[in-house]
């Protein structure tokens, strides 16, 4: 009980009193949860936490600390550059309005912050008299920008600009009141046409008929960094053979360091290669070409370019071309192919397009044996089953398209063609097997594209192309071109590793025999 009986204890009901609870409830809270922690004191027990590499090959978990986890993050995003540059032909670099959508929030914070920028150039050279700060950093950035455009043998060409741009000569007509910024823009935009490629001429032109100087300003800069991506895509271009060459030798450095940091952790890519290689002594695959082969074979570039690769040996073709199963799912992806994701998707895809197609194929040439004897008209039901096919992403999109599939092929063959016979009957059944995954035919044919991919990973071009695939030829030549390009690429550099890791189980395996016996 509160004593209220001394001569400064506050009276009931009063303010005192309420603020002495209040300060009691405090102190026992304080009391039973501890003083009460700011923000900033949770996110430092939040970097506290760390985390955590599990271990391998029984080794014990380890804490990765923050710095690590940043040099872990940079390494892979170079890496990831790196790859995307030699794999992709199509790879190309572009300008941030190119890649942002006008909806983002990004896109919309830049064009606020270029507009306020603009705005306050506007509002300097209106002035009077006119201010020129803002417009002498936007004629020094241009002189930067030609420095980079013009190196090479156009001396004299930067010569004159330098001249022409010097800042000290401009800060003295400044002073002097005589700079004439027009003359130094129409210079400039001259030079920018004699300097850029034929998709910027328009861009040129439209700033010679622009009259309002922050346009012409603002068009300068940003035609011209259109035109360091436009050189940059060139070089990209005239010496991709030569990057791919330096991609492999630097992914591998790059995958070491991540090695550094996070150790043999790559259980899926350890997993990946259990299920397809043998790792017991004594197999006779494995003695058939062994995991780190140094042999040298002929790949090529994301552009088509020869480019001298280690030959893959038969277990790792097949453990490669098992990633292109229509079941594989994302949590079994091996670690070391991650960066080629998204491609392995899109090849997997293609590969059950083509083995349905086939199917379909030779279901219907089962039905209509007279197809046999006419090779134009197979051709065709061909043609139209990979337009028909070709919007389909997904495998459900595939088995989707497959509802009614036997009455589209037998209209094709012939619009005369019932649909109430026992033949159409037949082909209804089997074509809806492949939907439902029973049917036989289907997993003959996929499994000779397998076959198919397999040896083209081995032996290259020299791979003969199945009967039941000769009419999807052109297709299934460029299925096995890109999954050799990405394959051999991903060989050449955790090659090594792979067989590091294939020597590991192998030395594993039989003490786990010898345990459990």
């Amino acid at each position: 009980m509160p004593d209220n009986t001394r001569p400064d204890a506050p009276k009931p009901g009063s303010s005192g009193e309420q603020q002495q609870q209040q300060d009691n409830e405090v102190k026992d809270k304080e009391r039973t949860d501890g003083p009460k922690k700011e923000l900033w004191d949770l996110f430092e027990d939040f970097q506290e936490v760390g985390v955590f590499l599990p271990g391998f090959y029984g080794e014990p978990s380890k804490r990765l600390a923050h710095e690590s986890l940043m040099r872990l993050v940079k390494t892979s995003e170079d890496m990831a550059l790196a790859h995307e540059i030699a794999v992709n032909a199509d790879f190309e670099l572009k300008t941030p309005s190119e890649v942002e959508s006008e909806d983002t929030l990004h896109s919309a914070v830049r064009r606020t912050m270029h507009t306020a920028y603009w705005n306050m150039v506007q509002e300097e050279l209106s002035r009077e008299p006119p201010s020129f700060v803002m417009a002498m950093k936007i004629l020094n950035d241009v002189k930067k920008a030609f420095t980079v455009l013009l190196r090479g043998n156009n001396d004299r060409t930067l010569a004159k600009l330098n001249e022409v741009l010097d800042e000290a000569t401009i800060q003295q007509q400044v002073e002097l009141g005589t700079l004439d910024i027009r003359g130094i823009t129409s210079y400039v935009i001259e030079l920018m046409g004699k300097a850029c490629c034929m998709d910027r001429d328009e861009e040129v032109a439209t700033l010679k008929k622009q009259t309002d100087i922050v346009a012409i300003l603002r068009g300068i800069l940003e035609t011209l960094a259109n035109m360091k991506t436009d050189m940059a895509n060139y070089v990209l271009h005239v010496t991709r053979q030569q990057v791919v060459r330096s991609s492999i030798a630097y992914e591998k450095a790059k995958f070491y360091e991540l090695k550094e940091v996070s150790g043999d952790n790559f259980a899926r890519t350890l997993m990946w290669l259990q299920r397809h290689v043998p790792v017991h002594t004594g197999d006779p695959a494995e003695q058939e070409k062994p995991a780190n082969s140094e042999q040298k074979t002929t790949g090529q570039d994301a552009a088509g370019n020869n480019v001298g690769m280690k030959e893959i040996p038969p277990p790792i073709a097949t453990a490669y071309v098992a990633l292109l199963d229509s079941s594989t799912k994302e949590k079994d992806f091996p670690e070391l192919l991650k960066l080629d994701e998204g491609r392995m998707h899109q090849m997997r895809i293609e590969a059950l397009r083509l083995s349905v197609c086939a199917t379909v194929l030779q279901l219907t040439v089962s039905v209509i044996p007279a197809l046999v004897n006419q090779p134009d008209k197979r051709q065709k039901l061909t043609d139209r089953l990979i337009v028909l096919f070709d919007g389909c992403y997904s495998k459900q999109s595939i088995l989707e398209q497959l509802e009614g599939m036997w009455a589209f092929v037998l209209k094709n063959i012939d619009e005369q063609q019932p649909l109430d016979t026992p033949q159409a009957t037949a082909l209804k059944y089997q074509i809806g097997q492949i939907a439902t995954g029973d049917s036989a035919v289907h997993g003959i044919i996929s499994n000779r594209l397998r076959t198919l991919l397999v040896a083209g990973l081995i032996d290259g071009d020299n791979v003969p192309i199945p009967g039941c695939y000769q009419t999807l030829r052109p297709k299934v030549l460029e299925l096995t071109s890109k999954l050799v390009r990405i394959t051999k690429h991903n060989y050449a550099v955790y090659g090594d590793y792979y067989a590091f890791l294939i020597n590991e189980l192998r030395r594993l395996t039989p003490a786990k025999e010898s345990s459990s016996a």
